[in-house]
């Protein structure tokens, strides 16, 4: 694959901005998962992943912010069932939701990262959301009894 100079630069401001938020987030268990630009906190009974989703734009990369969750017991019930690819069973969600949606206060949680000039308002923002409302989702939805009347 051949990149211009733009586009490596894009490419290099998401890897730095996937690599600042390591640290503050191991700090709560969530490793890197770089080439799939999510965070993952292993659990007993499954896994806690904050994403975030690059879509290409012209300019750079638009982000937003997803939040799944997966319990074993469910998925491993539902794959008994399901006619999905075996490879697939253990990378589903059993919820999942975006930032944006999850507030549903009409604001935009998309995030715009065209340069390495928007990684420090990126960082801080991302951060902040993950603090605020991704930590306390994980906690809230923990429960197989909150997660089903969500559901």
């Amino acid at each position: 694959m051949h990149f211009n100079n733009r586009e490596m630069s894009i490419k290099t401001s998401k890897e730095k901005l996937l690599e600042l938020l390591a640290p503050p987030f191991k700090a709560h268990d969530f490793v890197l998962n770089k080439q799939l630009g999510e965070f993952t906190r292993r659990r007993t009974a499954g896994w806690e992943k904050f994403q975030l989703i690059f879509l290409k734009r012209k300019d750079g990369w638009e982000i937003n912010l997803g939040m799944l969750i997966r319990k074993d017991i469910i998925e491993n019930i539902y794959h008994q069932a399901s006619s999905f690819d075996p490879k697939y069973h253990k990378t589903t969600p059993t919820l999942g939701i975006t930032v944006e949606k999850f507030r549903n206060d009409g604001n935009e949680y998309r995030f715009y990262l065209s340069s390495d000039s928007d990684i420090e308002k990126c960082t801080n923002y991302i951060e902040d959301l993950f603090i605020k409302v991704a930590l306390p989702f994980f906690e809230q939805y923990d429960n197989l009894g909150t997660m089903d009347k969500a559901v």
